[in-house]
């Protein structure tokens, strides 16, 4: 506790300032190491309910006490790898993201059957049938195009979780692109580096291969338009998140 007190915030002074300001890109940088760790655990055990569960709970906390390590450094303005000015910073802040989620290629393990369905609907569409009139078809009408896509370039559950990894890397760049442009300030700075290791974000994409990074994306890139004041770009990049996933158009 005596620890934990002595941080001053305002960089007064304080052991925890100290080690922080001296040591904290590094500290930072072995914590998103090692929250990777779990990604490649979980993709020799993730058939195992039990142990999936564990695992997700143990890198949650992991990455709750990440993110507040990184919350401090940006308060005392010693967060230097999450640097807008640095390609270096945008290199390392892609990476983070795009290696925990390419931790399940090649893996057979599923916890949940989407990916399937996205193979027999794009075997449906090959087949002249049209999604609604001919057969069940639960998204939108933009999945729809990228399910018929990857049907015609690679029709494998592979191709659908690559797919979802490169719209979380672009997030993670996007979002770092905002932190440049200055419209993302002040704590929510450390925005890229929250979204690169979040655990949830990377099972969805690189372990299910679920669509929702191409929402993400979209929805990401409206509310920079309007930011702006670029309204009409705005709400067409709208249109096309909720067009892929209906939750975009909910809030």
């Amino acid at each position: 506790m005596a620890v934990l007190e002595s941080y001053d915030p305002e960089g007064n002074g304080g052991f925890l300032d100290a080690i922080l300001k001296n040591h904290g890109t590094t500290i930072l940088l072995m914590l998103a190491v090692t929250n990777i760790a779990p990604a490649l655990l979980l993709r020799f055990v993730g058939g195992n309910m039990y142990l999936f569960f564990i695992v997700v709970f143990l890198w949650s906390a992991l990455y709750i006490f990440t993110i507040a390590i990184a919350l401090l450094l940006e308060r005392i303005g010693s967060l230097t790898f999450i640097n807008p000015s640095s390609m270096r910073s945008l290199f390392i802040l892609l990476l983070l993201a795009a290696i925990p989620r390419l931790a399940w290629l090649g893996s057979e393990v599923l916890i949940s059957l989407d990916a399937v369905w996205y193979l027999d609907f794009g075997k449906f569409m090959s087949w002249g049938d049209i999604p609604y009139a001919d057969f069940y078809f639960p998204y939108p009408p933009v999945f729809g195009y990228f399910i018929y896509a990857i049907l015609l370039v690679a029709p494998t559950i592979d191709s659908y979780r690559i797919l979802a990894v490169i719209f979380d890397v672009a997030i993670v760049g996007t979002l770092w692109l905002m932190v440049r442009a200055n419209v993302i300030k002040g704590e929510m700075r450390i925005a890229p580096f929250v979204y690169a290791m979040l655990p949830f974000a990377i099972i969805e994409s690189g372990f299910n291969g679920h669509f929702e990074p191409i929402a993400n994306i979209f929805l990401i890139l409206s509310l920079w338009g309007v930011v702006i004041g670029r309204v009409r770009i705005g709400g067409v990049l709208l249109g096309l998140s909720a067009a892929t996933k209906v939750y975009a158009g909910t809030g």
